[in-house]
């Protein structure tokens, strides 16, 4: 009897331990419940959120800085369109094609603006990040559908494109924090939860396990604001990228080329970096309080490792024992 009785405790706690869990589970939920705000994450059986956060507004500057630039590049054309500067290089015009007065005046902006248009694309494209090409494409619709209004509008292109351009910067910007809203980040006390709502409906779930290192990121503006980068580095390569280094050589003297001559006589090696990468979709991208938040995720790495369950296997054994 004494035998059996011990043997059912660890299971009896264990027992408790769950009930306890899910307790804490319905409490969370009735409390999201009251606030408006439902976990969009299907909990495991007695896992509970320590923490959930989102990116802050200043860490998404790159996705608002396109629709800032747009909205000041808007108020600079309306200037310009009724300066002198512009006055004066119409009349010039029709003046030396006075047959084309009528489509100087009335398609001219349109025809200045769209050549603005295109080289900025070709620049954003060229000199920005993965969403450069994005943002290129974005311009050379706006390009087009402003040429097709204005085709079968007539309205003034002075007034017309700085409007028009204001009004797609603000959608733009709008867009931008729809898209840092859709991401939410919470930490278990199991694991590590990414979650985007943003057209599609993406989630990444990092079991502490798996997780090998993490690595902060603060830089100058964010460090004085507050917020950071926090990136799980797993066994698989989430979090990292890949660098690579293509050295060439002469394979007969040994003398490094930088232009081969023929193929059989060059040899080439490939060197890989790995590198941690900041993406919202695969780290903790811009939170608050970035070194409290790893420290929170350390302990819970900490607490989810063997050996510490081991530790733990095994004071449990010797209580036993001493008993």
């Amino acid at each position: 009897m004494d035998t059996g009785e011990k043997g059912s405790e660890p299971s009896s706690h264990t027992a408790k331990i769950a009930d306890n869990g899910k307790k804490e589970n319905r409490e969370s939920e009735k409390k999201e419940e009251k606030n408006g705000d439902r976990s969009e994450i299907k909990l495991l059986p007695g896992e509970t959120i320590r923490l959930k956060t989102s990116p802050h507004p200043l860490s998404f500057t790159r996705y608002y800085l396109p629709g800032v630039l747009m909205l000041i590049f808007s108020i600079l054309f309306f200037l310009f369109f009724f300066s002198s500067i512009w006055g004066s290089a119409v009349t010039t015009m029709t003046t030396v094609a006075p047959s084309f007065a009528g489509s100087i005046r009335g398609y001219g902006p349109v025809i200045l603006w769209g050549i603005f248009i295109i080289v900025y694309a070709i620049l954003t494209w060229r000199f920005t990040d993965e969403i450069g090409g994005l943002l290129a494409g974005l311009y050379l619709f706006m390009l087009i559908s402003a040429a097709i209004i204005e085709y079968f509008t007539g309205w003034d292109g002075r007034y017309f494109i700085p409007a028009y351009m204001g009004l797609f910067a603000i959608l733009m910007m709008v867009f931008a924090d729809l898209y840092r809203r859709a991401f939410r980040y919470y930490i278990t006390d199991m694991r590590i939860a990414i979650v985007k709502r943003f057209l599609t409906h993406d989630e990444i779930f990092l079991r502490y396990r798996n997780i090998v290192d993490l690595d902060v990121h603060q830089g100058v503006w964010a460090r004085i604001i507050g917020f950071g980068n926090i990136i799980p580095i797993t066994s698989s390569g989430i979090g990292t990228g890949t660098d690579a280094v293509t050295i060439r050589g002469d394979a007969e003297k040994g003398e490094l080329l930088e232009k081969g001559i023929k193929d059989e006589q060059i040899v080439s090696t490939t060197r890989s970096v790995y590198t941690g990468r900041a993406n919202p979709d695969e780290c903790l991208f811009g939170v608050k309080d970035p070194f409290k938040v790893k420290t929170l995720v350390a302990e819970l790495i900490d607490a989810q490792s063997e050996d510490t369950q081991l530790k733990e296997i095994r004071a449990l054994l010797e209580a036993r024992k001493a008993s």
